[in-house]
Order: C-alpha cells, then structure tokens, then sequence
C-alpha cells in the first residue's frame, strides 16, 4: 500500500493560519515598520470596537498615549535578527474614551536579504490586573494572571482561578476535576510526579515543567505549591502556577547570544576570555587554551578569579576586573597601564611554564541592548618575541651610537695627525729653503765674483735662478698647476720669464733656436694660450 502525502497550497495554508489566528481571544496585529497596520484579527477589531476597514493602513501609534509612544517605538527599535521578540507593558486609549493597559509581545519579520519586512504582535488586555495592583489586589484570586490552584491526593483539580481561561485557554468548567496529569508534557511527567509526592512529605521547593494549552502550544510554568490540609487530614496541594514562556525565551535567546559571543571569541586569533557581571568565565577561546594549557571546559562558569591562575598561579583581580572598578594597588603590578573610556590596555611580565613572558592585554566592558554592563571581555596577546626584538634594535642603536662616538674620536686623532703631518711638511720645506739660502746661494755668490769666463758665468747666473725658482713660489705653484709640462718646458719657461731671448736660451741649452721656439709653442699650447694674443712672458710673471 502506498502512502500518500497530502500538501497545502500556499493559499490554503494562509487560510488555515487566518482561521487560527481569528479564533484566538489574543488581539493579534501585523504592521509595517512606519506603524500601519496590515492585519487585525476579530479580537482586536471587537477590543477598539473598529471594523477592519478602519483598521489596516491605520498608524496604531494614535491608540496609545503619548507619554508611552517613545517607549513603544524604542522596544520596536531594539528588535533584531540577533533579538527578533520582545514583549512590553504599555497604556491604551480604550473604546470608552479612559486608558488602560495592554501587554504585548512584538516579532520582527524578515526578508530574503534579512531586512526587517513587518513585524508581528500578539497582544492582552491586562487593565484589569493592573487595576487589581493598584486596588491592593482586590479580588486577587479571580483577577490575578497566575494559576492558583488546588489537587487532591489522587491529581484530580479540585480547584483553579479564572486565570486558566487566559493562560491555557480551557474554561474553569471544562478543567475541573481533571487529572493534572493531563496537560503536561510526557518529558517531564515523571519528574513531575516524583516532585508531587515530594511536596506531599512537606518539600516545598518550586520547580518547573511543560503545560499544554487548549489550542496545543507548549508553555513554560513554574510552581510553588504546599501540602492541604483538613481537619489534620492530608487531602492535597495547593499552591501557584505562574507562565514563564517569556522567560524561558529570553533565557533562551540569552544562551544562544553567550554561544554567538562564544563563537565569534573563539575564532579570534589573540587569547580571549569573557565574564559575566558576577566574575564567571562565559567564554574561553581556542587561543587562550594553547596560551594556558586550560581548557573550556574546564574553566567556563568558573568564578572567584579561577581565570588569573594560568597567569599569577595566584586569584587574583587582573585587568578585565578593573574594567568595572579601579584598583590602585593591582595597577601598580603592570609595567604599563592606559585606561580609554571603558577601554584598558596595559603590559605585565609573567612566568609561564618556567618561562619569562611579556603579555599585552586589552579588556572592555560588554553591554546589553539597553546600555546596562553584563560582563566583560579581555584579549592576551603574547609580546615576548617583540620586546625582546626591541630590545636587540636599542641595544645595537646604543653599540652604534658608541662605534659612531669612537669613529669620531678616531676622525679627531686623524685630523690631529694630518694637521701634524702638514706642520711636519711646511717645517720640512722651510728647512730645506733656509739650507739653500743658507748653504748654496752664498757659494754661488762667491763664484759671481770670481774670474769666470761669459759662459761659465751664465750658467752660473742661470743655477742661481733656478735655486730661487725652486724657493720661490713661482715654481711650486708653475710645477703644480702645469704638471703636463715637460721639465725641459719648465726650465725655458723660467728664462722665458726671466726676460732671456730665444738666442740667449739656446746658446744657455745648447740647442738651436728653432728647438726652443718649438718648445716654446708647446708651452703656449699646454697652457692653453694658442688663441690668446698675451706675451708668454707677460703670462709667465703673471704666476710667479
């Protein structure tokens, strides 16, 4: 036999959800993010006593008052992907022209790309209750939203207040003398019944299970209840169920925002840690366990400065604690601290697995959607290698700055030598000028006064020229700025200079006129003179 699978069109199943949502006593809206309305079902149209038509594309914001619109839209505001519901008090104008007050619980509705689309609510009119409080709770069992309720022995409901209509939507009537039993979910039945009997024996501890509601959804109670006695006859419990669905949700979505936090910590790649208000570890991250050797399990929910121990082997506060509170005498135990706004930064050296380390933390407070501080969040990074690198830079500036120093001290001692040197030289010269002068010149002066035939006398004239050309600075400076002149050019040049005809220097050289006049335009053309019309004698004295 084949199975056969029934499925519902898009259509029918709006239907059917249209049909479920008109037969809830719940006033049930759908609106637009600027505040109109798209859909209220009878039981909203029956509260504000207007028709739907009135009603869809209607700014709901008008019903309330305007000392509670701000807060409405700023609980609206609030909703996200990572918090799509949430559920508020608030006052209404009622029918009648007064104010009461409603309860509702409001759901973000997104689109493909996760923009929010509409939102959902599902609201309750709790005037009453509210009235009820400030009437000192009169009437409290008929009004109060709370269960109260009374069993016999056998778990058959002998009593239940009005507010079972509203809760799990059975009248009174049609709850009566049933067994409890009925209506909580199998899963934690066996608990349940093993805590009845507890109660029973005078255990008065509260505890929590699941209720089915008439139209079959699921709620969240918690009970006190205590022995019923009559007469000194045990005949049951009595005691108080309060709906804690929402609670239970938030709980919920509060878990899965510590797991989101746990899993966007662990992927960072610094150690990092979180704690809640209370000081227990609500996340421990993959990097922080290979820093520690501890793992997550190990120290998650873990509180009295268990997190300092991997650090300190000590508890102790450390720099996520003085996030929410200075500590001077803590402070002083870090080489550096820095405090931006709620932001801490600071460097502490520790010993870790025998080892010297440099840590560098940086720890900040972590706030709730309504700005109220829930814990704080710290990450360690290890900056051993670093400091230790910069280190090694500044002890190598200062071997340098020293080399540097000693290069300058020896560049001083050098100038001191060359300076010496250059003394040394002129001293030399000086020397050597005063032996000339005072050793050779006076002989030839002799010899120019003795019998010496023409010719001997010019070379003696011509010796006694050149030893003072050698001492002049003519010389020095002609054998300097001209050193591509032959010494042959050098010595006609000087007896160019000396006024000596053509003639005269070849007759004095023992050469031929034409030869000295060859040199003597090699010594035009070294000194660059071809195209200058300057004598060569006027030239020649110009640099003596």
């Amino acid at each position: 036999m084949t199975d056969t699978i029934a499925f519902e069109a898009p259509g029918e199943r709006e239907d059917r959800y249209r049909s479920i949502v008109e037969d809830q006593t719940e006033l049930i809206c759908r609106f637009r993010p600027d505040y109109t309305l798209t859909f209220v079902n009878t039981a909203y149209c029956r509260f504000f006593k207007k028709k739907k038509e009135e009603l869809i594309g209607f700014n709901f914001m008008n019903l309330i008052p305007d000392g509670d619109r701000q807060k409405v839209k700023d609980q609206i505001a609030s909703l996200s992907k990572e918090r799509p519901v949430s559920t508020q008090v608030h006052q209404v104008f009622l029918p009648h022209g007064d104010i009461g007050f409603q309860q509702w619980t409001n759901r973000a509705i997104f689109d493909e790309k996760g923009n929010i689309e509409e939102y959902q609510a599902v609201g309750r009119d709790i005037t009453d209750r509210m009235l009820a409080e400030e009437a000192k709770y009169r009437n409290l069992i008929e009004n109060i939203n709370d269960v109260i309720f009374s069993v016999d022995t056998r778990k058959c409901i002998t009593y239940i207040s009005p507010a079972v209509e509203r809760f799990l939507r059975y009248t009174v009537n049609e709850i009566m003398g049933l067994p409890f039993t009925r209506f909580v979910h199998p899963d934690d039945l066996p608990a349940l019944l093993s805590r009845f009997e507890k109660t029973l024996s005078g255990d008065l501890q509260p505890y929590e299970f699941r209720v089915f509601a008439k139209d079959g959804a699921i709620f969240h109670v918690r009970t006190s209840s205590r022995p019923l006695w009559d007469d000194g006859r045990l005949v049951g419990l009595t005691g108080v169920m309060t709906d804690i669905s929402e609670f239970k949700r938030a709980e919920e979505a509060l878990r899965e925002s510590e797991q989101r936090l746990s899993d966007i910590i662990d992927f960072l790649p610094d150690a990092t840690f979180a704690i809640d208000r209370d000081g227990k570890v609500i996340a421990w991250n993959r990097a922080i366990e290979e820093m520690t050797g501890v793992k997550t399990k190990d120290m998650t929910g873990k509180g009295d400065y268990e997190y300092a121990l991997p650090f300190y082997g000590i508890r102790r506060p450390i720099l996520i604690d003085m996030v929410f509170s200075s500590d001077e005498e803590i402070e002083k135990k870090y080489s550096f601290i820095k405090k931006e706004k709620d932001i801490m930064l600071a460097e502490a050296d520790v010993i870790m697995n025998g080892e010297n380390l440099v840590l560098w933390g940086k720890a900040r407070r972590l706030y709730d959607s309504k700005g109220n501080i829930v814990g704080a969040l710290q990450s360690i990074r290890d900056i051993t290698d670093r400091k230790r690198a910069e280190e090694a830079v500044k002890k190598r500036e200062r071997e340098l700055e020293m080399k540097s120093r000693n290069l300058e001290e020896l560049n001083t001692a050098l100038r001191v030598l060359l300076k010496r040197r250059e003394d040394d030289k002129c001293e030399f010269e000086e020397r050597v000028l005063a032996n000339i002068k005072q050793l050779v010149l006076p002989y030839i002066e002799k010899m120019k006064m003795g019998q010496l035939e023409e010719k001997d006398m010019s070379y003696v004239t011509i010796l006694e020229s050149n030893l003072k050309d050698i001492i002049s600075p003519f010389s020095r400076r002609l054998s300097s700025k001209y050193l591509n002149l032959t010494p042959k050019e050098i010595q006609i040049a000087n007896l160019i200079r000396d006024g000596r005809t053509t003639k005269e220097i070849a007759e004095l050289l023992n050469a031929s006129p034409g030869t000295i006049d060859f040199h003597r335009n090699n010594i035009r053309h070294k000194l660059d003179m071809k195209k200058k019309k300057a004598n060569l004698r006027t030239y020649l004295l110009t640099v003596s």
